[in-house]
């Protein structure tokens, strides 16, 4: 549970906060996934193993994203990571646009982040930027969802997905009403395909009416939930996907 000024893990702090972690410079064992991907974005092979690694560094999305946008003092101080977390970057895009491309959907409804004073009282709220290295673990953690998903529907073993059904083609009829009243064209038959819900979400960009349409459309979806049957995730574009990637989990 997450709450403005701390969070209260799933297990026991002793566990979360200690053999759970990827804590720096501590060897931890891990279930990996290991993925070759070409320069379209493409998982040419993979392997998922039973591993130990050593975190180098306890990184930052702030430090991260600064190093990435060339902050010298980060550079210096990262300089063993620096190139690797560069060669990252460019793959995160280009899995990014691929994604996008197939139709995955871009809805982005930025998180509040509350700022509290000495006695605990809210002073502040501001929206928490989004920068490259957010983007950067979200692909890497897409990527090794969809492709451990599909790795266990090959193999037809018990397993539990996570799953987006297709909208409720009433919503849908009322979204293409919606969007009509902005200017936005969609099907009025009871489905609008991805393709065209992502177009709309990428002009409105940099809009007045950027928020409400985002926050419109999420709301139109079904929500996703887990299950043992595989039915694809209508909001990701995927035919199979998972939750796979947290320590905890």
């Amino acid at each position: 549970v997450y709450f403005p000024d701390r969070v209260i893990p799933m297990l026991p702090r002793e566990l979360s906060n200690g053999i759970c972690s990827l804590n720096e410079n501590s060897v931890r064992l891990t279930l990996s996934c290991f993925m070759k991907i070409d320069s379209k974005g493409n998982v040419l092979s993979h392997k998922i193993m039973k591993t130990a690694i050593r975190s180098s560094h306890r990184m930052t999305y702030a430090n991260v994203n600064k190093l990435l946008s060339g902050d010298p003092e980060l550079l210096k101080e990262f300089s063993d990571i620096s190139k690797d977390l560069s060669i990252m970057n460019e793959l995160a895009h280009i899995l990014r646009e691929k994604r996008f491309m197939e139709g995955s959907l871009d809805v982005d409804i930025p998180e509040p982040k509350i700022t509290l004073g000495e006695d605990g009282i809210p002073i502040d709220v501001f929206l928490r930027p989004r920068g490259d290295a957010e983007k950067m673990i979200e692909e890497f953690m897409l990527a090794a969802n969809n492709t451990v998903a599909k790795e266990y529907e090959l193999k037809a073993l018990p397993f539990v997905y996570r799953i987006h059904e297709k909208p409720d083609p009433e919503k849908m009829g009322e979204l293409a009403d919606f969007l009509s009243s902005f200017g936005y064209d969609a099907p009025k038959n009871g489905y609008i395909p991805p393709h065209i819900l992502n177009g709309i979400l990428r002009k409105s960009e940099n809009t007045a009416d950027e928020a409400i349409i985002h926050r419109v459309m999420l709301r139109s979806l079904k929500k996703a939930r887990y299950s043992t049957a595989n039915e694809g995730h209508f909001g990701l574009a995927s035919e199979c996907y998972c939750h796979f990637t947290s320590p905890i989990r």
